[in-house]
């Protein structure tokens, strides 16, 4: 049976790549206007691109069926989270650093900046990239219906609105008023820091590489429907109730040949409505030769 997971996959890839591109001409923006607030707005942005290279992990599919009952996270998964929350820390830190500063007077408040037409259009191109990541990811969350995209989907909301609040602040620091821009940049930081809490707290129990349903309760629900005669290689991940992905190999009698793509609606429809959202993948085979 043809799975969504890889369509899902490349979504994900290229809203990875656009978010990049994104974030590249946010940084440029706010180094050439010295904008606290967009700056960090771009912290936002990392936290968003972590949840979906998160996501793009949690989705792969295993290699090998010896390791099923292998618990614990991977190094690239710890190497992206410990290399972000150093770029988090860093980054947040010397934001916050100025921005409190200037609140409480300890700096002169910085030169107002001016804006020319191309960074007013760089401006308008992030916001509108913003805008349509959002769209088409609730979009594509609406057709596929995968978890992966609709976790996505509160982090871009959190990045357009943070942007949006960012840009904001920058046109009051046009006009000499650093107050706005030095407050959000305090409260976008804690707004990142929430985030970047809420995505471990969402992707990190789903990377953990051990059994969510026990391959019996799964040969049961695909023996139920009829035509199966054996349910081989099961393999469950993640958390039920909140996503599962689920892979089965099962043998089917010749007498229902023809029938294998019934056959596996079938299945994932009653293994969705007994465990909830589920991503299935099934091999059908009608001999004791495993057909890909």
């Amino acid at each position: 049976m043809a799975n969504r997971l890889p369509t899902s996959r490349w979504f994900l890839l290229g809203i990875l790549w656009l978010s990049l591109l994104v974030l590249s001409v946010k940084l440029a923006v706010a180094w050439t206007t010295r904008s606290l607030s967009l700056g960090a707005a771009t912290l936002q942005t990392l936290v968003t691109q972590l949840s979906i290279i998160l996501s793009l992990l949690t989705s792969l599919k295993p290699q090998d069926y010896r390791r099923f009952q292998v618990v614990g996270h991977g190094y690239r998964e710890t190497i992206i989270t410990l290399g972000l929350w150093s770029l988090l820390s860093c980054g947040g830190l010397f934001l916050g650093t100025i921005a409190t500063s200037q609140l409480l007077g300890l700096t002169a408040p910085p030169i107002p900046p001016r804006l020319t037409p191309l960074l007013w259009q760089c401006l308008g191109v992030v916001f509108i990239s913003h805008l349509f990541l959002l769209v088409a990811n609730i979009y594509q969350t609406k057709s596929k219906s995968h978890h992966f995209l609709s976790f996505t989907t509160i982090c871009l909301l959190n990045d357009l609105w943070i942007t949006t609040l960012s840009i904001g602040c920058l046109a009051a620091l046009t006009r000499g008023i650093y107050l706005p821009d030095s407050l959000s940049t305090i409260l976008l930081l804690g707004v990142s820091l929430v985030n970047f809490w809420l995505v471990l707290q969402w992707q990190v129990p789903l990377l953990v590489n051990q059994t969510a349903i026990a391959p019996e309760e799964l040969a049961q629900v695909a023996h139920a429907v009829g035509g199966v005669t054996q349910c081989t290689r099961i393999y469950s991940k993640g958390v039920v109730g909140r996503s599962v992905y689920i892979e089965m190999t099962i043998i089917i009698h010749p007498e229902v040949l023809g029938y294998e793509s019934v056959i596996a609606e079938r299945i994932e429809a009653a293994l969705k409505e007994r465990y909830g959202m589920v991503a299935v993948r099934i091999q059908i085979s009608n001999t004791q030769k495993i057909k890909s």
